[in-house]
């Protein structure tokens, strides 16, 4: 995982894919997201990390190639959200 002070320029996000009370997600290519925050003071990176360790123990999680300033970029995983599969 990357981390830099990095965030990137409105122009390059991509079609934005969802929104919600915390964070949008727009694509990046065909395998990646960017989740990003209102606040480009928000640190994620404790939040990465958590994400990283469960899934290298084997949770379902998307992969984390980035964290920048209110934001990250993850794997895009395709299918139903966790609350739609709970209804």
């Amino acid at each position: 995982m990357e981390v830099d002070d990095r965030r990137t320029p409105d122009d390059e996000l991509g079609p934005l894919l969802a929104a919600g009370r915390d964070a949008t997600v727009h694509a990046a290519g065909a395998d990646r997201v960017v989740r990003r925050t209102p606040s480009p003071d928000r640190d994620l990176r404790a939040e990465a990390e958590v994400m990283e360790h469960v899934r290298a123990a084997g949770y379902p999680v998307p992969r984390v190639f980035r964290v920048g300033p209110g934001e990250m970029v993850l794997e895009r995983v395709d299918g139903s959200s966790a609350v739609q599969r709970r209804s």
